[in-house]
């Protein structure tokens, strides 16, 4: 699990001068305890600096590890920061990417608020990209009031009676 890093800040219990003593002698990603964790008060532990050079909410380990960009919030530049990425299960090194298939980027679907590892987010047989053409909410499953399987918003685009 990623867990979001507050904009690099540090958990500071005593002087900002023991603290980066403590990251100089044991290192950046923290001073006692687990590596990126915290430690009890008894313990003496001066704090915990996790970094997160390009402020994006994951910090520079798991960009490494991911193989982010440490210095860019957003590795592929495609609009989505790459925490925002790796929570929605997108690749955050390929821009442009359409995880789902519905023609709709998971860009675009991230600022649609559509979800990009399912062609059809709310589930009525209508993919995302074709509910937004006929001006359909894809978040709201649409109703179908004569069963003949067209929704009753795209038949009044169409042009026929979604009553009949």
């Amino acid at each position: 699990m990623i867990d979001r890093v507050k904009e690099g800040k540090m958990v500071q219990k005593n002087s900002l001068l023991s603290v980066a003593l403590c990251a100089i002698l044991i290192g950046m990603n923290g001073c006692g305890g687990d590596r990126g964790g915290s430690s009890s008060d008894e313990e003496g532990v001066l704090g915990v600096f996790i970094l997160d050079t390009d402020r994006d909410g994951l910090s520079d380990d798991v960009e490494l590890k991911l193989g982010t960009s440490i210095y860019l919030a957003d590795t592929d530049g495609d609009g989505i920061s790459d925490y925002d990425e790796v929570r929605l299960g997108s690749n955050p090194k390929v821009a442009e990417t359409d995880t789902d298939k519905d023609g709709l980027s998971d860009a675009l679907e991230a600022k649609l608020g559509t979800n990009p590892n399912n062609a059809d987010t709310d589930g009525d047989g209508i993919n995302d990209k074709n509910e937004i053409f006929f001006g359909s909410d894809p978040k709201t499953k649409d109703a179908d009031s004569d069963g003949d399987s067209l929704v009753d918003t795209i038949e009044q685009k169409l042009g026929t009676d979604p009553k009949k």
